[in-house]
């Protein structure tokens, strides 16, 4: 069972989807990032929605995130689902899954270094 299904059930953490359109209908009255918010304060940094009948786990808590995207990556590497509307634009780390994936982040994750961080950080902050 997928882990958003089993969170969702078994705790209840999560709005209530509505058949077909899940919760996608709540973006079209609460602008995403307030929404986010919002539904944070209410069901907490772990929780699921619905992106129309597609379970998605939403995880706000910085260690877990870590846990996810840097120490674990091999596990979640198909994390989003790519619809290829462009055959260039949607071709990025966020949208790729699988063999794709892993080749682009092998090729960004020295980029994004401690190291080169710290030396970004100057031009970032102004």
């Amino acid at each position: 069972m997928d882990l958003c299904l089993i969170i969702y059930n078994i705790y209840n953490k999560g709005p209530k989807p509505l058949p077909i359109f899940g919760n996608l209908l709540s973006y079209f009255i609460t602008a995403r990032p307030h929404l986010a918010v919002q539904w944070q304060k209410l069901y907490g940094t772990v929780y699921g929605i619905y992106s129309g009948n597609r379970p998605v786990l939403i995880v706000a808590e910085p260690e877990l995130i870590k846990q996810i995207c840097v120490k674990d990556f091999n596990v979640f590497t198909d994390r989003n689902t790519n619809t290829r509307r462009h055959p260039i634009l949607s071709r990025h780390l966020v949208a790729e899954s699988g063999d794709d994936w892993k080749r682009i982040r092998s090729i960004v994750t020295p980029t994004f270094s401690s190291g080169k961080m710290k030396k970004m950080l100057s031009a970032i902050i102004t």
